[in-house]
């Protein structure tokens, strides 16, 4: 991933990532309980897909504003009250039904994919005003 992150944009390696990690995680959905080879390549894939969205993600914001501090201990605290409340959630769900785990995961990895898609899109907008507001600026200089 480092060698791709050298060539490609965030945005790329961001969608990139979340195909990966939906291909894995319907992939577990579906056919986990009844193929290990299924299970061992989901797996392989969530994780070769989840290893990189926090740093890209990181990359996505910083070519887009300012990362400051208060925005990096936003990224963190955020990530971390994710690792914080998905076990306590799993841990009521998996005694009932073993596959709760797998199924919240694609729940998850869809609801990310989603909020980056909309975030993509409004974010793309504010830059082309952005970018209309500085040539009316320059445009009112000359």
């Amino acid at each position: 991933a480092i060698f791709i992150a050298i060539v490609a944009k965030p945005g790329f390696i961001m969608w990139s990532s979340f195909i990966t990690c939906i291909i894995g995680s319907v992939s577990l959905s579906v056919w986990a309980q009844s193929s290990s080879i299924a299970l061992y390549l989901g797996t392989a894939l969530m994780g070769i897909g989840m290893a990189s969205i926090f740093a890209t993600g990181f990359l996505w914001v910083e070519k887009r504003m300012t990362v400051t501090n208060r925005v990096s201990s936003v990224f963190i605290i955020a990530s971390s009250a994710g690792a914080d409340v998905f076990p306590v959630l799993v841990g009521q769900l998996v005694e009932t039904w073993p596959m709760a785990f797998i199924h919240l995961t694609t729940g998850i990895v869809g609801g990310c994919v989603v909020m980056f898609a909309i975030i993509t899109i409004v974010a793309d907008r504010m830059q082309i005003e952005n970018v209309d507001e500085n040539a009316d600026v320059e445009l009112d200089e000359i």
